[in-house]
């Protein structure tokens, strides 16, 4: 407990000192929401707390004119977040566990809100690049560690894959793969070391996440890839055909991999057949409470009811998310949450609709990969998944005040 004391105080030294500086350790501290303790018997996280303490040494030292910043910030993005509060809000009413229920509230959703808050009132356009490598540079341990659990051979995974600390390799490329696609936004720096981290970024990552075996992983990395010749090389037909190969490449690499032949087999128990049971019965439950989903924090508990009306057994007795993002929106948010969440990625996606930039392509594939991977994956459900949704779009909106040349 005393490192955490000592690591609070030297965060709120830096912050009041240099804003900039507290914003650049907050983006580079985004995985230790896993750093867990309690205040006054409330748990909380040492994120969280960070986030807690940036927001209120912002709001002391620009006290005078906080109301017009808090509009300004949140006018391009109202009204969807104000239908996903909605949802939440109802969501929590119906939820059986108002604690619980609070807390995904709280963590996922108001936490990210005032990060965003923060991340549009502090980077400046010109030094976007500065904070994506505090990102890039997060990714750096975790991807180091699936690397070493590779070579001993120590996994702490049930399934024996490489996932650094998470309990799920597929944790590991839902927070990685878009914040390598975020790099792209410093390629275009002066800074030779900046360009040289970013290489080294890259390599590391997409080294960790191909022995982590997240099929999920490697379908968003090549999602934004996709993304990224559709925008960037479209006038390019050569680079076309050399990008076609690459998902067939990937594909018959694996067809003699036990793993991924498991995966594709529906007919016993797999990845493939796990997931399709789970997405029938999160459209169950979506269905029978599409207006006001079945309550936050629910489907884990509720699941194996509805599983057994459709089911005779399950494959699974119990699962966390839906293994679909959109799925796990309405399920815990109705329809109104949903249909807000679209929106505001459909807004996101509208704001580089001219003159692509650096920036813009860096944020469009990072969004698209999230996008990517969520149709088979919850890749927002999650407090560094939620924080890091946030940031991007956040710098969305500090992008469109200032576009940037490629």
């Amino acid at each position: 407990m005393v490192w955490i004391v000592l690591s609070l105080v030297v965060f709120a030294a830096v912050a009041w000192l240099n804003r900039s500086a507290g914003m650049w350790l907050l983006l580079a501290s985004l995985p230790l929401y896993l750093v867990q303790f309690e205040i006054l018997s409330i748990p909380t996280t040492l994120l969280e707390v960070f986030i807690y303490i940036a927001v209120l040494i912002f709001i002391i030292q620009n006290h005078r004119g906080l109301w017009a910043r808090v509009v300004n910030t949140f006018k391009p993005i109202f009204w969807p977040v104000l239908l996903i509060i909605v949802g939440l809000t109802v969501g929590t009413i119906v939820s059986p566990d108002l604690r619980l229920s609070l807390g995904i509230f709280k963590g996922w959703f108001v936490d990210p809100l005032i990060l965003y808050f923060l991340v549009a009132n502090t980077i400046e356009w010109k030094k976007v690049e500065h904070y994506v490598l505090a990102l890039l540079l997060s990714t750096v341990p975790m991807s180091s560690l699936a690397l070493w659990q590779t070579i001993v051979g120590d996994f702490i995974t049930v399934d024996g894959r490489a996932s650094a600390w998470f309990v799920s390799a597929n944790y590991l490329s839902m927070y990685v793969v878009p914040i390598l696609f975020l790099g792209l936004a410093v390629v275009g720096s002066h800074n030779r070391s900046y360009k040289t981290t970013v290489l080294g970024v890259w390599v590391l990552g997409v080294a960790a996440l191909y022995v982590s075996f997240s099929y999920g992983g490697w379908l968003a990395l090549l999602g934004g890839l996709a993304v990224l010749f559709a925008v960037y090389f479209s006038r390019y037909w050569r680079v076309w055909i050399w990008a076609a190969l690459v998902p067939v490449v990937a594909f018959v690499s694996q067809l003699g991999n036990e793993r991924f032949m498991k995966m594709l087999d529906i007919s016993e128990r797999s990845s493939a057949s796990v997931r399709l049971q789970v997405w029938q019965t999160g459209l169950l439950m979506a269905k029978e409470h599409w207006p006001t989903g079945i309550g936050l924090g629910q489907f884990r508990d509720q699941y194996l009811s509805y599983a057994s009306r459709l089911f005779n057994p399950p494959w699974e007795l119990a699962i966390l998310h839906a293994h679909n993002l959109f799925l796990q929106f309405i399920i815990n948010l109705g329809v109104v949450g949903l249909a807000g969440f679209v929106w505001l990625v459909v807004r996101f996606f509208s704001w580089f609709k001219h003159n692509p930039t650096l920036m813009s392509i860096a944020l469009i594939t990072a969004m698209s990969a999230i996008l990517v991977h969520g149709l088979i994956d919850t890749t927002y459900w999650k407090n560094d998944l939620s924080a890091l949704f946030w940031v991007i779009i956040a710098l969305g909106v500090i992008s469109t005040k200032r576009p940037a040349t490629i």
